[in-house]
């Protein structure tokens, strides 16, 4: 009941304050992490136009079941054939690092490759630990004189010494920031990515033709669920309905139009959202099912037949999955995702 207070039946009462905002730049920026009210709503509304249902079976289920195969070889890899431990953390944030940037921005930085390209391990490694630093911040009100002094110290004065920390955040927000507004102009040049086309390959093989032929229905058979052609073109770009429909150009479509400092914000949002959040439930679902052989049996069994090679009947089937969404939903409850959610009020209220 607190929660949904705080959350929900409330929430509009209960605001980022200024020095989490300030304290978290780096990370936040005025991504939606960091704003309130009408500027929150936007970016939610906007972001949110990506998780469709269409959408997901056609591009997300799809990616992330590609790059499923190469983090399981990187697992055999790395293991040597699981007789050397393996840092799990690393992998899974590496894959949804990849299956994000590929969903939401059009590219892979390769971070399951067996050599992750050195630009980008630095980006990670870079994103990463800011994400520990800044939030120290909070417990050392003496960082807002250390910044000021960092950027004398970049100006000449000899202050450095005074405050290390602050210019090397300084260093990693200004490299993440180049790798992040590169990636932007990037997608801007050679635009959106030619859509996957899972659903129209089910359909075909459903019905015994080409992906290219119109699939007919066959008697005492139930077709599955699958999108209108206007809910498919919802998902598709503006400028070419074979490309995808991606966050770049779903917030360089807003009015009034972004400026490409606060595109590059809400790119460090949604990476936040997309790829830590996920990477760390994972990780600490296969910590838990490793802790209980006896789940880990029954999830193996309900999982044995799913079929991988095809995205949609994938997608639907795994909806059935009763016990994979239980051990999932009980992993939240013991390691939340976000454990911390700092909050103001602004107005009375009773909890």
């Amino acid at each position: 009941d607190s929660l949904r207070h705080f959350l929900k039946d409330n929430f509009d009462n209960y605001i980022k304050g200024d020095d989490l905002i300030a304290y978290m730049h780096e990370v936040f920026g005025k991504s939606i992490f960091a704003t309130n009210g009408q500027s929150w709503y936007h970016q939610r509304k906007t972001s949110s136009q990506i998780f469709t249902g269409n959408n997901i079976m056609n591009e997300m289920v799809k990616t992330m079941l590609n790059n499923s195969e190469k983090l399981v070889q990187a697992l055999k890899d790395l293991s040597a054939g699981g007789t050397k431990p393996v840092d799990i953390q690393r992998l899974f944030l590496a894959f949804t690092m990849d299956s994000f940037c590929e969903i939401g921005f059009g590219m892979s930085i390769g971070s399951l490759a067996a050599e992750m390209p050195p630009k980008w391990k630095k980006f990670v490694d870079y994103w990463d630990e800011l994400q520990f630093l800044c939030p120290e911040r909070a417990f050392h009100p003496e960082w807002v004189v250390q910044k000021a002094l960092a950027g004398l110290a970049r100006k000449g004065l000899p202050v450095g010494f005074l405050c290390k920390k602050e210019m090397e955040i300084y260093e990693m927000d200004k490299y993440v920031n180049e790798c992040i507004d590169e990636v932007i102009a990037d997608r801007i040049r050679n635009g959106p990515m030619t859509k996957h086309t899972v659903i129209a390959e089910h359909e075909a093989q459903a019905g015994g033709a080409s992906p290219r032929s119109p699939s007919p229905t066959s008697p005492g058979v139930s077709s599955p669920k699958t999108a209108s052609p206007r809910a498919s073109k919802r998902n598709s770009s503006s400028l070419d309905e074979t490309k995808r429909l991606d966050a770049v150009e779903l917030f360089m479509s807003v009015k009034p139009p972004m400026t490409p400092l606060e595109l590059r914000d809400v790119v460090k949002g949604l990476i936040l959202g997309g790829r830590d959040t996920t990477g760390v439930t994972i990780m600490w679902t296969f910590y838990e099912i490793g802790c209980n052989p006896e789940v880990e049996a029954k999830l193996m069994e309900e999982v044995k037949d799913l079929p991988v090679d095809e995205p949609v009947a994938f997608y639907n089937a795994l909806k059935g999955c009763k016990l994979v969404d239980a051990v999932v939903r009980e992993t939240i409850r013991l390691h939340s995702p976000v454990p911390i959610d700092a909050k103001k009020e602004i107005g009375r209220a009773h909890v």
